[in-house]
């Protein structure tokens, strides 16, 4: 390929995604970004989540899982059937497990949200909630909360389809 024809395509590919016509797939989680989330939530209560977190099956997490504006694009969250536990006597016990929220570009103050994310097999004891960024506003605002005692018990009714793309697959409560 010519220095030219470099050029053009990754122009065209800098375009596309400026406009958002191509979606970025995230990196997979390194093995610290693991053991943040795997760690007590007695240190730090939130870990955010800018790549692709697969989880192990006997995991029990209890920091709350925070995907927040265009670092959390393209993320899938597999727990692969680990608990998030937010139950009582967990640190963050009534607290979202899960949130996906939007983040405020602190030099143009614009609102930005993270698009395509996928939450997949997990067993939430607690709440998992998309937020806008009205929530941030004087009257809070948010698509759906779920609450639940229960690691076994399922929403009330699955979620809408929201702007963003945000996709909670079959068996994210139960």
């Amino acid at each position: 390929m010519k220095p030219n024809q470099y050029i053009a395509v990754v122009s065209a590919c800098v375009a596309a995604y400026l406009t958002g016509s191509v979606a970025l797939a995230a990196q997979p989680c390194d093995q610290l970004k693991i053991d943040e989330v795997r760690a007590s939530a007695a240190t730090a209560a939130d870990v955010l989540i800018n790549c692709d977190l697969t989880l192990e099956p006997h995991f029990v997490i209890t920091k709350r899982l925070i995907l927040e504006g265009p670092p959390a694009t393209g993320v899938t969250v597999d727990c692969k059937n680990a608990k998030l536990d937010g139950g009582k006597g967990a640190p963050n016990f009534k607290r979202d497990m899960i949130q996906v929220r939007s983040s405020k570009n602190a030099s143009t103050g614009a609102w930005e949200r993270p698009e395509d994310v996928v939450v997949r097999n997990c067993r939430i004891v607690g709440s998992a909630r998309v937020l806008t960024q009205e929530v941030h506003c004087a009257k809070p605002f948010f698509f759906e909360s779920y609450w639940s005692d229960s690691p076994s018990a399922s929403p009330r009714d699955p979620l809408p389809a929201v702007p963003g793309r945000v996709v909670p697959e079959p068996r994210v409560w139960g």
